[in-house]
């Protein structure tokens, strides 16, 4: 089989992509042994099932997250909140987190592969990138709109997470205005800097 009519764009980086291509190509390669081969497949299958079920659990918790975390889904969306929950291990670790580290949850890393590092003057960004405020942010103001949101939503999730341990259900009327209120004051002081 020649590796190079594969199509790898959807599941490898591009520089990983040219090193599997070039290493395709130029060595010989052998036949696996069978059993190795139905190890290998039973593993991907097994791979691909775990992320199968990753995937219903984040959905699941994405539709429950107005209940869960009623402030930091208001900050940061729904998806956004399930994701860096999941990332974190829950709402109170997320709550311990200092603001710092929450910026980069979900940061993937750069493989550049030998490329020259000199004109990647972008900064690691994770979940937080997926954010509509962060997304319509203009460029000069995105490093403090990103700072923002992540000192932000680490105080809703504290919030939240004492908010949980009370008696009695906890949604109310005023159930979530916190978060609201953090929402409009990143965006009023995005305006202000501009």
């Amino acid at each position: 089989m020649d590796l190079t009519l594969v199509d790898l764009d959807g599941l490898l980086p591009s520089a990983t992509i040219m090193v599997v291509s070039i290493t395709a190509s130029t060595t010989r390669g052998e036949r696996l042994p069978e059993q190795v081969l139905q190890n290998t497949i039973d593993a991907c299958d097994h791979s691909l099932a775990l992320d199968s079920s990753r995937k219903k659990v984040l959905d699941f918790l994405e539709t429950r997250m107005r209940h869960i975390a009623p402030n930091l889904s208001a900050i940061m969306g729904s998806a956004v909140a399930a994701k860096l929950m999941v990332t974190a291990g829950g709402l109170s670790p997320l709550a311990n987190l200092p603001s710092c580290t929450v910026q980069l949850l979900g940061a993937k890393k750069t493989n550049l592969a030998g490329f020259s590092t000199a004109t990647t003057s972008q900064f690691r960004v994770g979940y937080i990138e997926q954010v509509d405020i962060f997304q319509s942010a203009p460029a000069s103001l995105r490093m403090r709109t990103f700072r923002l949101l992540a000192g932000k939503s680490i105080l809703a999730a504290c919030i939240d997470s004492v908010r949980g341990h009370r008696t009695g259900d906890g949604i109310g009327e005023g159930y979530g205005l916190l978060g609201q209120a953090l929402r409009v004051s990143v965006a009023k002081s995005k305006l202000a800097a501009n």
